[in-house]
């Protein structure tokens, strides 16, 4: 039972008189106390409003509203210094410290084994003769009321100021709060406590307004026959009784309402797993509410939704005040699911990967799959079940990670990535309503040829042979000249292509790609890619380049012939060898040496007798002679070297027919 210490009374002449009053007192202490404590700027004006609206004036009050309110640890925590700032309660509104709470009518009706009071005969009192009539401006603390599994439980400030035996007349009255005399209402019941529980009070209309009259005396027949005096009052804002909502042909919903007549019906949109609790923000607006229902003709599609109804009630002072306590109902929106389109780009920021674009149905959900299989056709001709999906080849484990980013013009899924032995690939979207309405959108195909992967470039006297690892699906494969250090700018231009191979099975004949074109002297890069036609249209992957660093075929022949200048014959028989040399390019400096081996065709420069060598430069397509050989009488085996280590990985010396070179020069 509440104490005296838990109800001060401080003078009505100190209270503020209205609740704008208090409210500007509140804005008031804000404004002070925000020059010293930033946090306090978290006490919102909707708080400051419904703080002043309660009545609310100890700090205990105040701790108790603080629930109600966004800011409720904030409140909770300065509660002291709010109550003294308020300096009183202001009566008109004072009562409201639970008065708003809601009793359900059906709950009450059914707990009559709960009104356990404690209560008194109800007996008699003598007329009130307004000896020491109330003041209308006066203030009078509130009565404290919940509901306990459909009992009320009253509480109020025990009248410590009156001496000797003191009962409590309960009054009740649905046209305003019963302060001016008990007569003309109905009793309740009567109480020496100041906390009781009761089944008693039922609606008689929007809002029951209750009062406790004190009575004093040396004993209870002396307190019945004395004056009585007015120390509490309180009102219950009785609940709508039920709701029922209808989701209409155009996506709208209609709700039906029984509440008590006299009464505004506040409601509120919540979805399924958010809390309900009063929120202005959360109202539908006034023009689709009316006395007996509501037309929510723009509810959040694709969601669970709880429509709560609050009571709002004028008092009878003209202010107005909203229940605590609601009636909901739930309900779902579910309209068709629609067809999206898709747009599949290469990402800009993540080399490989792909960004997915759509724009936003702005209901249901959206879901992207990737498989490497096409849908079967006629599945996005309209509305299917997510089973049906999955029996489709549509499966949880080919949906794509919701990682999805809002922008200006829809919704972007971005860095998506192939699985690196995929050739083809299907992005899929699609729409998703409810389990059972769900629509099949766009799906675009992606052609992704696999690289030619171990390239290895294989030197040949009259041709080159490219082998490598042949790609998975891939039908052709192509080698594509550029420049060394320089990456390929196009495909498209055949004079770029230097070879191709048209399947893998002339592959393993051949034993490779051969490259029959000259390739440059200075070295080229050789781009292979692999190759798959995707309606007609050529899909290429990424290159495999490798470095060709270049080769000069140079050509020699040993020719016999005579120092003056005759034919030779047999009567003008020969007596020089002459040496000349023919290049494929131009070369600056060429370093050659003539060496003889008597037994077999040297294979080095050190492999026999050096018979003369020189420094050339050679022009291409243009005869040079390095060295002429006197003729002698021992014949051996003449080879020409390039005799500069360096250049001679660059360099492919060719030798002429064999008996060419067996030569008399030794």
């Amino acid at each position: 039972m509440p104490s005296a210490a838990d109800f001060p009374v401080t003078a009505a002449t100190s209270a503020p008189t209205d609740a704008a009053e208090r409210e500007q007192r509140l804005r008031d202490w804000r404004d002070d106390r925000l020059q010293r404590d930033p946090k306090v700027s978290a006490l919102s004006d909707w708080d400051i409003r419904r703080l002043a609206e309660s009545g609310a004036f100890t700090a205990d009050e105040i701790r108790a509203e603080s629930a109600r309110l966004n800011a409720a640890a904030l409140v909770r925590d300065h509660a002291d210094d709010i109550a003294a700032a308020l300096a009183a309660r202001d009566a008109a509104h004072s009562s409201d410290v639970v008065s708003s709470q809601v009793i359900s009518p059906e709950t009450a009706a059914t707990a009559s084994d709960r009104d356990t009071g404690p209560w008194l005969p109800t007996g008699s009192f003598v007329p009130h003769q307004f000896n020491s009539p109330l003041d209308p401006r006066a203030v009078l603390p509130g009565i404290q009321i919940d509901d306990e599994d459909g009992a009320l439980r009253l509480q109020w400030r025990p009248a410590e100021h009156l001496p000797g035996t003191v009962i409590y007349r309960v009054i009740e009255d649905t046209r305003e709060w019963p302060r001016g005399t008990p007569d003309d209402a109905h009793t309740l019941g009567v109480t020496s406590a100041t906390d009781i529980t009761t089944t008693r009070i039922r609606p008689q209309g929007a809002v029951t307004y209750l009062a406790v009259w004190a009575y004093t005396g040396a004993d209870e027949a002396a307190a019945r026959a004395a004056e009585g005096e007015v120390i509490a009052q309180g009102e219950i804002i009785w609940p709508a009784t039920g709701v029922s909502l209808v989701v209409t042909d155009r996506d709208t919903v209609v709700g039906r309402v029984e509440a008590p007549p006299g009464v505004r019906l506040v409601v509120q949109r919540f979805q399924a797993d958010e809390p309900v609790h009063n929120d202005p923000s959360r109202a539908l607006t006034s023009a689709v509410v009316e006395s007996s229902g509501f037309h929510d003709r723009s509810p959040k599609l694709a969601v669970d939704l709880t429509y709560a109804v609050f009571v709002e009630a004028v008092l009878p002072d003209g202010q107005t005040r909203v229940s605590d306590r609601y009636v909901s109902a739930d309900t779902r929106v579910d309209p068709a699911p629609v067809w999206i389109e898709l747009d599949v780009r290469e990402s800009a920021t993540a080399p490989g990967a792909w960004d997915v674009h759509w724009a936003d149905p702005g209901f249901g959900s959206v879901e992207v799959y990737l498989s490497d299989e096409p849908l079967p056709p006629g599945l996005s001709d309209g509305p299917r079940s997510r089973s049906t999906l999955e029996r489709s080849r549509l499966l949880p484990e080919h949906r794509l990670p919701n990682y999805i980013a809002r922008t200006q013009d829809g919704c972007l899924l971005q860095e998506c990535y192939l699985k690196p032995d995929w050739t083809r690939s299907y992005f899929t979207v699609v729409h998703v309503v409810s389990d059972e309405q769900v629509q099949v959108g766009a799906t675009v195909g992606k052609v992704m040829p696999a690289a030619p992967r171990d390239v290895r470039l294989v030197e040949r006297v009259d041709s080159k042979i490219l082998t490598f690892d042949w790609p998975r699906g891939v039908s052709l494969v192509e080698v594509h000249q550029g420049l060394i250090g320089h990456p390929p700018v196009s495909f498209d231009d055949a004079r770029d292509l230097i070879g191709t191979m048209d399947s893998v099975q002339n592959y393993l004949r051949r034993g490779g790609l051969q490259i029959t074109r000259p390739l440059p002297a200075i070295g080229c890069a050789l781009h292979v890619v692999g190759v798959i036609y995707e309606q007609g249209q050529a899909v290429r992957s990424a290159p495999t380049t490798i470095e060709y660093p270049g080769l000069c075929r140079v050509q020699y022949r040993i020719v016999a012939g005579r120092a003056d200048g005759v034919v030779p014959s047999e009567q003008f028989p020969a007596d020089q060898a002459r040496f000349e040399i023919f290049a494929d390019n131009d070369l600056q400096e060429l370093a050659l040496c003539a060496v003889a081996n008597p037994n077999r065709l040297p294979l080095h420069p050190g492999d026999g007798t050096h018979l003369a060598d020189a420094v050339i430069a050679v022009a291409a397509k243009t005869e040079v002679v390095p060295f002429v050989l006197s003729l002698k009488q021992s014949s051996a085996h003449v080879r020409v070297f390039v005799s500069d280590r360096a250049l001679a990985g660059k360099v492919a010396l060719l030798d002429p027919p064999l008996p060419s070179m067996w030569v008399p020069v030794v």
